[in-house]
């Protein structure tokens, strides 16, 4: 699919987009500055007076952009504006458009924020278009109100704990990015909003300790909160303290009905528990695929600076995904031959394929590990033809035993990495 994305460079945008690369879809950037790493992109803005022109093939338009100032009703007008001009961009090139909204939106709302994309939420479903509404989003490189979370509990040590205690559905950025896609995937599909979180709500309480402990290694105190009392002190400060409709958000949040959402688009979350450890366990599975790339390329053990190098690399442009590759690939990194520069169409050959290229790229980036490659031991041209020679010889030794262990284990590939996805 061919999708462009509005606030790419915000916390969901980022991590959507690594995702959607690593499948192999094509994205287009509005936004307004340019990508670094020289994508398609379109020069956009929430102030432009006028729609962006769109290239005849986008399938979908994820609408992800907002502005900061979230509260000031002066800016409603505005955002109105600016959706119906992505609307119109959409309507021109028969694209679909996917509005991200939030939890709180509703007609009744107890803030500016709530109402206002209530308002934005029924454009989009009035034009036949989608909404989502994610719960509390969390998990990777903090930003947005991950970020803020997370700062807060880092300045302090206590946490209030109101009575009654609020209930959450907060969602993984993975989890939600990976909904996002199997929407687009849906077919004649009448649902006009989707609803993304756990199934079952979980204290606020509880889930800040639980950041507090996996992102802060720290434990914080309790401190007993009557929610009325907050709720009520919140709607006075609402024109002086800039968190305090987010706090009133909180303690009003209407509760949503996910199973439905899962259910359509054949999706189940990750366990609450288990993304405690999402980033180590992805950080222990690059760091040994790179073992076995590496192994393979060199034909001996890297060093562990070369291994961090492929972990970043891979966060960074893949973005962090492993292959998950078979454990007997760690004993017989050789086994890789069956699929290196292995013209084929399945999704994990190809990604494979990059990253033994790109491990290569960085292997003869650097001085040492060139010459270590080469097995050059001083500056000779006959010693380095020789090397040069030899390593030709071993690429076709390499080429007909790939064709052999392809035929003996012609499934070699883990149907598990896809279904992971």
């Amino acid at each position: 699919m061919k999708i462009a994305v509005t606030g790419p460079n915000g916390y969901i945008g980022t991590n959507f987009i690594k995702i959607a690369n690593f499948l192999g879809h094509e994205i287009i950037y509005l936004s307004r500055s340019a990508p670094v790493f020289g994508a398609v992109w379109i020069p956009y803005n929430l102030n432009d007076s006028s729609p962006p022109v769109l290239p005849p093939d986008v399938d979908f338009i994820l609408h992800l952009a907002y502005r900061p100032d979230q509260e000031k009703i002066t800016l409603i007008k505005d955002e109105l504006e600016s959706i119906e001009f992505i609307l119109s961009a959409a309507n021109k090139v028969n694209a679909r458009v996917i509005y991200l909204s939030s939890q709180t939106a509703k007609i009744d709302s107890v803030s500016e924020y709530g109402k206002k994309k209530w308002e934005l939420e029924q454009l989009v479903i009035k034009s036949g278009n989608i909404a989502i509404r994610p719960g509390l989003v969390f998990g990777g490189d903090p930003k947005g109100l991950f970020l803020q979370l997370i700062n807060t509990l880092r300045k302090q040590s206590f946490l209030p704990c109101f009575i009654p205690v609020p209930q959450i559905q907060p969602i993984h950025v993975e989890d939600l990015c990976n909904c996002i896609l199997k929407v687009m995937e849906l077919q004649n599909s009448s649902t006009k909003i989707f609803y993304f979180g756990k199934e079952y709500p979980v204290s606020f309480t509880k889930f800040m300790q639980f950041l507090a402990k996996i992102y802060l290694h720290k434990t914080m105190l309790l401190i007993p909160m009557p929610a009325a009392v907050v709720l009520w002190v919140t709607q006075q400060l609402k024109n002086k303290w800039s968190k305090s409709a987010q706090l009133a958000s909180l303690l009003t949040l209407p509760p949503m009905n996910t199973q439905a959402s899962l259910s359509e688009i054949n999706y189940q979350l990750k366990p609450l528990a288990s993304t405690s450890t999402l980033e180590y366990q992805s950080s222990r599975e690059l760091l040994q695929e790179g073992l076995i790339i590496y192994s393979y390329i060199t034909k001996k053990r890297p060093a562990l600076y070369s291994l961090r190098k492929y972990v970043r690399l891979i966060k960074t442009m893949k973005g962090g995904l492993p292959l998950l590759l078979p454990k007997y690939f760690t004993y017989l990194p050789i086994l890789l031959c069956a699929y290196d520069r292995f013209n084929e169409k399945i999704l994990w050959v190809q990604a494979l394929n990059w990253r033994i290229n790109s491990s290569s790229l960085l292997i003869e980036a650097s001085t040492k590990s060139t010459t270590e490659l080469l097995k050059i031991k001083n500056n000779s041209f006959f010693r380095a033809s020789i090397s040069i020679s030899a390593i030709l010889l071993k690429e076709l030794f390499l080429r007909a035993l790939g064709m052999i262990v392809r035929q003996i284990t012609p499934s070699l590939p883990p149907r598990s990495w896809g279904e992971s996805l």
